[in-house]
C-alpha cells in the first residue's frame, strides 16, 4: 500500500500510537489505511493521562524516538518496534548505546518514486 501515491499507511506499534494516529487518520483530509499487527492485541502498554486525553493526537509522517542512544539508530514500525527496543537492551549490555526510532506511517519506509 505505501507505494500508493497519495495515500497514507498507518502502523502502530504501541497503544498511544494507535490512539494517537487513529484519532489523526479519522481526521486527515487524504485517504489513510490503518493497519494493525494482530499479534500485538494481548500485549499491554503503559498509558499516560496525555494519551487518555480527548484532545490528543499524534502527527501523521513525523518519526517518534522510543530509546534514544548516541552510537547506532535502529529504525522500525509496528510489531519490529518491540524487537528493536529488546535488541538495543542487549546492545547496551555490551556497551553500545542504541537509539530507536518508530516510524508509525509505513510509507515513510518506501522510498520516494
Amino acid at each position: 500500500y505505501g507505494s500508493v501515491p497519495g495515500l497514507k499507511v498507518l502502523a502502530p506499534y504501541d497503544s498511544e500510537d494507535a490512539r494517537g494516529l487513529m484519532k489523526a487518520a479519522i481526521r486527515d483530509p487524504d485517504p489513510v489505511i490503518f493497519l494493525e499487527n494482530e499479534l500485538l492485541y494481548g500485549t499491554a502498554f503503559p498509558v499516560t493521562p496525555q494519551v487518555l486525553d480527548k484532545d490528543f493526537l499524534l502527527p501523521i509522517g513525523k518519526a517518534k524516538i522510543m530509546r534514544p542512544g548516541k552510537h547506532i539508530t535502529l529504525v522500525s514500525f509496528s510489531k519490529m518496534v518491540g524487537f528493536c527496543l529488546k535488541a538495543a537492551e542487549e546492545l547496551a549490555a555490551v556497551g553500545i548505546e542504541a537509539e530507536e526510532r518508530t516510524l508509525p506511517d509505513a510509507y515513510m519506509a518506501s522510498p520516494p518514486g
